[in-house]
C-alpha cells in the first residue's frame, strides 16, 4: 500500500520565516531635576516636557549602534552581509509582526550573516562593559549635578539583546481546530487567503526590486560625469555587483514561478553580462547602451505588475 504525499504549497516548501530582535543601551535616563529645568525655562509644568540626562558618553555605544542598525539594514538589503558584502537586493519579504520571508535557498547565506553580526554585537557589548566605569566616572567629574549611578552589570544584563528566532509557515493542511465544519473551514479559508495575499506581495516585491535595480543602472549610466570625483561621478562597483546579487536572489523569491520574473531576471544578465563599471565608464557607446536596455527593461516590468 502506498501513501500518497501531500501537495505542499510553494509558499510553505521552500521557505521559513525569520525574525530580529536586536537592542543596545540609549545610554540616557529620564530625570526629575532636569524635566523641572526644562518645564521652568518653557513656562510649563512636567506634565507637558520632561528632560533625558546622558549617563555615559554617546561615543561609548557608537558602535553598537551602527551593529544595531546595520543587522535591520542587512535584512532590508540596504547594508551588506558582514561575511562576504554582498547585499540581500531588495531585502526579504515582510510577512507579519516583524517576521520575513527567508528562501530555503538563502538560510545559510542569511544565518551565516546573521552569526557574524552577533558575534561582532557580543564583542562590542564586552567592550561596553570594560569602558562603562571609566565612562561613568567622567560623566560624574563633568556634569556632577545630572550625573546618574547606575549597575554595570544590571545595565549588559537588561539593557543589550540579539536574538534570532526562527518558525515555519503554517500548512492549511495541518490545521488542528476544534468545533463545526463551518468554523473549521472558515479558519483554513482565512489562513489561504491569507498565503494567496502574500503570495501576491511577494511576486510584486520581486518585479518591483528588479524594476528598482534597473532603474538605478539606467540612471547610473545616464548620470555618469568623467569630470567629476568620487562618489559625484556614480557608477561604481556597487552598482554592478548589485546587479549581479540581484540575479542571485530573485530566482530563489520567485516562489511563485512567474515566468514573467524569470525572463526579467535573465534580460537583465544579458544587458549587464561581463561588464564591469570600470567598462562603462570608459566607453562611451557601451555606457549609453546599457543605460537605454536597463530603461527599458525597468518600463516593461512596470507595466506587467504595476
Amino acid at each position: 500500500m502506498t501513501t500518497q504525499r501531500k501537495k505542499v504549497p510553494p509558499l510553505i516548501e521552500g521557505n521559513t520565516l525569520v525574525r530580529t530582535k536586536v537592542r543596545s543601551w540609549t545610554g540616557q535616563a529620564k530625570d526629575k531635576k532636569a524635566s523641572n529645568m526644562l518645564a521652568e525655562t518653557a513656562a510649563t509644568t512636567t506634565n507637558w516636557v520632561w528632560g533625558n540626562v546622558k549617563i555615559v558618553d554617546p561615543a561609548v555605544l557608537a558602535a553598537i549602534k551602527t551593529i544595531t542598525g546595520a543587522v535591520t539594514n542587512y535584512l532590508r538589503g540596504t547594508s551588506p552581509s558582514p561575511v562576504d558584502g554582498s547585499y540581500l537586493v531588495g531585502g526579504l519579504p515582510d510577512w507579519d509582526n516583524g517576521w520575513r520571508l527567508l528562501p530555503n535557498a538563502l538560510s545559510e547565506k542569511v544565518y551565516r550573516a546573521l552569526g557574524e553580526f552577533e558575534s561582532q554585537f557580543k564583542a562590542e557589548v564586552e567592550k561596553i562593559r570594560e569602558a562603562l566605569p571609566d565612562a561613568l566616572a567622567r560623566a560624574r567629574a563633568e556634569n556632577p549635578n545630572l550625573a546618574k549611578d547606575v549597575d554595570v552589570d544590571e545595565i549588559i544584563a537588561s539593557k543589550f539583546e540579539f536574538d534570532v528566532s526562527r518558525s515555519i509557515i503554517t500548512n492549511t493542511q495541518d490545521i488542528r481546530v476544534q468545533g463545526s465544519k463551518a468554523f473549521i473551514d472558515a479558519v483554513k479559508a482565512d489562513v489561504q487567503k491569507a498565503q494567496a495575499d502574500k503570495l501576491s506581495d511577494i511576486q510584486t516585491h520581486c518585479a518591483n526590486t528588479v524594476v528598482d535595480v534597473a532603474r538605478h543602472l539606467a540612471k547610473s549610466c545616464a548620470d555618469y560625469d568623467s569630470n567629476k570625483k568620487g562618489k559625484a561621478r556614480l557608477l561604481g562597483v556597487d552598482t554592478m555587483d548589485k546587479a549581479r546579487d540581484l540575479v542571485a536572489i530573485i530566482p530563489t523569491l520567485n516562489i511563485s514561478n512567474d515566468a514573467r520574473i524569470d525572463k526579467a531576471v535573465s534580460d537583465l544578465v544579458g544587458i549587464i553580462g561581463n561588464k564591469s563599471g570600470a567598462e562603462l565608464r570608459k566607453d562611451d557607446e557601451t555606457r549609453k547602451t546599457v543605460g537605454e536596455e536597463a530603461s527599458k527593461l525597468a518600463d516593461n516590468i512596470d507595466k506587467l505588475f504595476n
